[in-house]
């Protein structure tokens, strides 16, 4: 008896290994990159799955530097033709890219992605154990924007990554945060919203907690990443900014149901311009409101205030594509410690039941939604609000204590499930 328990204590030991949680990870993402759904009729399809947006990454980089049109013209990937809808210094960010073909490239970027979501990880857990990190890694895996972009090669988690290794300084990541210190403060942020204008909400970030030489660098770090752009391409930069810039129609149908954002909730609400304008306006009023008040009790403690920010920033944004909501991740471990049935809803709406996917969509269905549709269409912004309410109400943690309380938490609960 006492041999059987011990090796039952072996083999749990060396299930909870952290390489387990990443092997079983890994398996898990081969398994979604090599069935997928046919496209001829019912059943699973054995085939590498292509990644469609880093498909179009790929083609606007090689425009950008055999001088084609970038934005006059669609690309095509994965039996479909996209636009190109980023700046011109992201089609120069994505330029590595074409040392591979297309669907390389986009294997690639995957692959990347699965590294990137590890170091956001490591910065919001920088006290948890690797254990619990690895399995947290693992289960992140199935939320379905992070899922999602994997399986697009979205540029969602790389943002994420720039904005957290600006914000925290690369707590956590050992050696490397000798290097990222050596950056100064808002130089990675404005790197991301040179690739994405989206980033630019975490001025607000900076701005809160009064520190405006980050601002500089927020500037700075746009500029040069603008201007390395114009000096290959200046007037493709300068069109971009003059001209392509105010076309939002180019990125979508912002009714459509994967559109989870408050100019979304307005468009689907009513057909009158006027009316979805003021709607709007006042949803990104109220937005603003409850993020500046959040944020400021807040303000002491980085992550959390710069996770209250990107929920912000993404109810407001006119286009917000379910798989753009990654910030959810970070709103679990931030509400672990002093809200955890927050926690636990993030996890049954983005793993469980992520609504939106459940739902009819395209050919303008998304306008004759009934109230219950639109309320489930649009369930990450009535969380994310949530989540800012009651961060706001409640107040900040102890000086100190957050990530502390967090790791801590999270890895009590841990141990008590696998000892139960």
């Amino acid at each position: 008896m006492t041999s059987f328990a011990a090796r039952n204590h072996t083999i749990a030991r060396w299930l909870t290994r952290p390489f387990v949680a990443y092997l079983l990870g890994l398996a898990g993402i081969a398994g979604f990159f090599l069935f997928h759904p046919c496209p001829t009729g019912p059943g699973l399809c054995l085939s590498i799955r292509r990644v469609i947006d880093t498909g179009v990454y790929w083609a606007g980089a090689r425009a950008f530097i055999t001088g084609a049109p970038l934005y006059d013209v669609g690309f095509p990937t994965v039996g479909t033709t996209l636009p190109f809808t980023y700046p011109p210094s992201a089609a120069l960010a994505f330029v590595p890219l074409t040392i591979f073909n297309q669907d390389t490239a986009g294997w690639v970027f995957s692959a990347v992605n699965l590294c990137w979501l590890a170091v956001i990880l490591r910065m919001l857990l920088p006290q948890a154990s690797p254990r619990l990190r690895a399995w947290l890694w693992c289960l992140a895996l199935l939320a379905d924007p992070v899922i999602n972009t994997i399986g697009y090669g979205q540029i969602n988690l790389a943002l994420m990554a720039l904005v957290l290794l600006d914000i925290t300084r690369g707590r956590g990541l050992g050696r490397a945060q000798v290097l990222i210190k050596a950056i100064p403060p808002g130089m990675l942020i404005g790197v991301a919203a040179a690739i994405k204008l989206t980033p630019l909400i975490f001025v607000l970030v900076y701005l809160i907690r009064r520190e405006p030489k980050a601002i500089l660098g927020m500037i700075a770090g746009a500029g040069i990443s603008i201007a390395a752009a114009a000096a290959l391409r200046p007037s493709l930069t300068w069109t971009f900014y003059t001209n392509t810039i105010f076309h939002a129609g180019r990125i979508g149908d912002p009714a459509y149901a994967l559109n989870v954002s408050a100019r979304a909730i307005a468009v689907r609400a009513t057909d009158n311009p006027t009316t979805q304008l003021l709607l709007w306006a006042v949803l990104c009023a109220t937005t603003l409101l409850l993020v500046s008040w959040a944020g400021w009790r807040h303000r002491a403690n980085p992550t959390t205030l710069t996770t209250i920010v990107a929920l912000g920033g993404l109810i407001i944004s006119p286009v917000s594509w379910a798989h753009h909501w990654v910030w959810l991740i970070a709103a679990a471990i931030v509400c672990w410690a002093s809200a955890r049935w927050l926690s636990v809803w993030i996890a049954i709406a983005t793993i469980i039941a992520p609504t939106h996917d459940f739902l009819p969509r395209g050919n303008m269905v998304e306008y004759t939604y009934t109230a219950a549709q639109q309320l489930a269409c649009a369930h990450y912004v009535i969380l994310a609000l949530i989540i800012c309410l009651t961060l706001a109400i409640r107040g900040p943690e102890k000086p100190g204590t957050h990530c502390k309380n967090s790791s801590t938490s999270a890895t009590n609960f841990m141990i008590s499930k696998r000892n139960g």
